[in-house]
């Protein structure tokens, strides 16, 4: 008996330390709900309600948001041989562990949490099943300052199509994002890939920390923060995120090559770089990887925070077309742009006059011009307070035209260049 003992303890030890991942670290708030999408691209539901959405959409944005409150779960424990290289993790059956709702494909959101196999103790939210992979998005999204924890399961044999930028994912793939405040769970999110489509659901978690039941109702439902008078928080329902979702060049928001294109202190190398090494893409990591750019590190902060936390909405086939706040496409939208909407007309970005601006006022100065509609308008309660000095340093650093420019420089866009092609775009 003790011979069989030691085996057992020994497979799990050895699964637990090949997939890399059986620890999570809290993220720091982001935000995940985001904003809309018409309801004719919802192609269907599942049978319990939750919206079911193609898998192929295609386009040319990519989006899941800058944290403002650090967790403390701890992180993923990663193996390495004796040079420091990862090893291939061991996809070997471990008859010790108990099926899930993961290991079949096909199956219905259960209607509590706890069936779903996350937490092998709901009371302890540090620890999830082994082949759960945590990964943490560079520029996340803004959620009330909740405390996030994200992680993404594939199916044995199965790899992530990444041959473009839209990465398209195997049947059975689900990822998970789980929302607290400190010493109160929230909700916990799960996006699945079914027989081609993607499902939602969201889980209200009880207030004892102990278990977590699917939401069904049709309405949001608002939670009280403890601590936090000011928070009205509200949980999507499954339609309120495939608005966001749903308006994204893939259904997927966050978990991609420009979010994942950077280190974080759960892993040896770049997120993406040591999820290569793990064996979960088919095709070869691109070179150079996608990446934001700018002129100095204000400008950076400032595109890279609108990308992740507008642009699911707000790009070539969203809401608003016109204002893409994709990364690569932020300065040609905004820079002296007028507005267009129905509201106050203005101009989105005044070179070094952010309270001019209606792109700052819109996404800091809420009910301050009832012509200008807060944003996000879903997904969120009150401003971020770090937005504040992010779009200001961006704003006041910009060129209002080549006087401000010197050497004979040209002002492209708010940056002063040497030259510019015809896109008035920066060489």
């Amino acid at each position: 008996m003790r011979d069989r003992t030691v085996w057992v303890m020994v497979s799990l030890v050895w699964l637990c330390l090949a997939a890399g991942c059986g620890r999570s670290k809290s993220s720091v708030a982001d935000q995940t709900d985001p904003d809309s999408v018409a309801s004719d691209q919802v192609s269907g539901t599942d049978l319990q309600g939750d919206v079911a959405v193609p898998s192929d959409q295609s386009d040319d944005d990519s989006a899941e948001p800058n944290d403002l409150a650090a967790g403390d779960l701890e992180t993923p424990d990663v193996s390495t041989d004796v040079e420091g290289d990862v090893e291939p993790p061991d996809t070997t059956p471990d008859a010790s562990l108990k099926p899930t709702w993961l290991d079949d494909t096909t199956a219905d959101f259960p209607s509590m949490l706890s069936e779903v196999g996350i937490y092998p103790t709901m009371t302890d939210r540090s620890t999830v099943d082994p082949r759960l992979v945590f990964y943490e998005p560079r520029f996340p999204l803004w959620t009330d300052g909740a405390l996030k924890s994200r992680h993404i399961y594939l199916p044995p044999g199965t790899k992530i199509d990444n041959s473009t930028k839209q990465w398209s994912f195997p049947d059975g793939t689900a990822l998970f994002k789980h929302f607290e405040f400190p010493g109160q769970p929230v909700e916990t999110r799960i996006l699945r890939k079914r027989n081609g489509q993607w499902n939602t659901t969201v889980y209200q978690w009880n207030s004892e920390g102990t278990e977590a039941m699917r939401v069904t109702s049709d309405l949001p439902i608002s939670v009280t923060i403890e601590g936090h008078s000011d928070l009205k928080y509200r949980i999507p329902n499954s339609a309120q995120c495939e608005l966001c979702h749903g308006t994204n060049a893939t259904f997927i928001i966050g978990f991609d090559e420009l979010r994942l294109n950077h280190k974080i202190d759960a892993y040896e190398k770049k997120q993406i770089e040591h999820f290569a090494d793990l064996g979960m893409f088919e095709k070869p990591l691109p070179v150079p990887l996608e990446d934001v750019t700018g002129k100095d590190s204000a400008t950076i902060l400032a595109k890279g925070y609108l990308h992740g936390n507008c642009a699911h909405c707000h790009n070539a086939k969203g809401i608003n077309s016109s204002m893409n706040l994709r990364h690569d496409m932020i300065e040609a939208s905004v820079y002296n742009k007028p507005t267009d909407g129905g509201g106050t007309a203005g101009i989105r970005l005044v070179p070094k006059d952010p309270e001019g601006s209606t792109l700052f006022i819109a996404t800091v100065r809420w009910g301050t011009d009832e012509g200008i509609k807060n944003m996000p308008f879903i997904g969120v309660s009150k401003t971020d307070p770090s937005l504040e000095k992010i779009l200001s340093d961006w704003i006041n650093g910009m060129c209002a035209d080549s006087g401000d420019c010197t050497n004979g420089d040209a002002c492209v866009y708010g940056t002063c260049c040497k030259d510019a092609n015809d896109d008035k775009v920066c060489d």
